[in-house]
This record gives structure tokens, sequence and C-alpha cells, in this order.
């Protein structure tokens, strides 16, 4: 199945390429119209920096979301307590408010993220969703 693009990433990287093309070009050709030559070692050394550049910035750019509000459903946690109409859970190192979907659940079982109304999360059992 193909990934979905990340059109922010693609434009960065395309955008950070032109960059680093203009820049050499500028060295290599404008540079010599006027006297001013430049030795190929340095010209190919700063075309190696600047593709490092551009893939660190790829690497940046291409890390995961941290959880947050817009990706919380079909994520794992843990029942801080007892779930009945209101109660915790936690993700990760965050703490959210959860309601259960159909039964209660007890403190310590592991839920999973089935829906999401504001900054409050609707869970199961983890064993739940596995039948």
């Amino acid at each position: 199945m193909l990934k979905k693009i990340n059109l922010r990433l693609l434009l960065t990287i395309i955008i950070s390429l032109a960059d680093d093309a203009i820049i050499i070009l500028i060295l290599f050709f404008i540079l010599s119209w006027f006297g001013i030559e430049m030795p190929i070692w340095l010209i190919i050394i700063l075309a190696i920096v600047f593709s490092i550049i551009t893939y660190v910035l790829y690497r940046t750019l291409k890390k995961n979301p941290l959880l947050g509000f817009e990706n919380m459903v079909g994520k794992s946690g843990i029942a801080i307590n007892k779930i009945t109409r209101d109660g915790i859970i936690k993700i990760g190192r965050e703490l959210w408010a959860a309601k259960a979907s159909q039964e209660n659940i007890e403190e310590g079982e592991e839920v999973t993220v089935i829906a999401q109304t504001g900054l409050k999360l609707t869970v199961i059992r983890k064993n739940l969703e596995e039948s």
C-alpha cells in the first residue's frame, strides 16, 4: 500500500535542493565571469555540505508527530482509575479524560481509543478490540 505523501516535506526538500543548485551555479559560473576562480574541490565540498543539510532537514521533518489532539483514535493506554461514566487513562506520558464505550473498565486495564469528542476519549478494553 502506498504511503501518503507529506506535501510539506516534499516542498521543503525541493526548495532546499533548488537553493543548493543555485548557490553552486553562482559559485561556478557567475564568479568565473568576474575572474574569480573557485577550485573544483571546494565546489564539491560545498555540494556535499548542502546535501547533508538537506538530509538532516528531511529527517527532522519526517518524524512522526507527538501524541496530540488530532491523532488519538487507535492509540493504546492504561486506565489510571476505574472508568464508568468518566475516568482517566494514560497514553505515553500524557493523562487523558476518558469514558468507557459500553462496560466499566477496571484500574490498570489496557484500553484502546475508539473515538474522540473534544478532549474526551472514548475507550474500550484492549481484549474486546482483539475479539
